[in-house]
This record gives C-alpha cells, structure tokens and sequence, in this order.
C-alpha cells in the first residue's frame, strides 16, 4: 500500500525504519559492501 496524497517515498509505518536499517546492513555485509557507519 503506498501513499500517493504527497508523492513522497516516505514508509507508511515509522516504526519500520530500524528494521529496514538492520536488513539493508546485513544485506551489504553479505554482499561485503562497506557500511557508511564504518567508515566514520
């Protein structure tokens, strides 16, 4: 379900947000791409 009353690519639940964070790093670890917290 996407909200198209702003046109934004913004989630519909904020709360997803630290576990859509946790799956993009593992996804890059398995892939061995740097994260950009790592780098700081």
């Amino acid at each position: 379900m996407t909200n198209t009353k702003n046109g934004s690519n913004q989630g519909m639940v904020p709360e997803a947000r630290a576990a859509m964070d946790r799956f993009k790093m593992e996804a890059a670890a398995d892939l061995g791409v740097y994260s950009p917290q790592k780098l700081r």
